[in-house]
């Protein structure tokens, strides 16, 4: 039994016009919510407060998080408090 690698053809390129290889498609939720942004942005935090550039220091950004204006609707979706010994990737 094999425990890695391809074992057999895809599926999906039963469909017409169709080819795993070829059709590359993102879903945003997965690729940037869930993925790519928690990343980029704890790395932009850091450069931003931690290193050379430290061009605002995480109380600032903290303050203007909990004071921007996020409509009635999303008042209660405003993000958490940035702690400082979180990940700094």
């Amino acid at each position: 039994m094999k425990l890695n690698g391809i074992r057999r053809e895809c599926v999906f390129h039963k469909v017409d016009g169709f080819h795993v290889m070829e059709n590359l498609s993102v879903d945003p939720m997965h690729e940037f919510l869930e993925g790519i942004y928690p990343h980029d942005l704890a790395l932009i935090k850091h450069e931003y407060i931690y290193k050379k550039k430290k061009i605002f220091n995480l109380q600032e950004l903290n303050d203007r998080v909990q004071g921007f204006n996020y409509g009635s609707n999303y008042n209660q979706n405003k993000p958490a408090e940035i702690l400082p010994h979180q990940p700094k990737y």
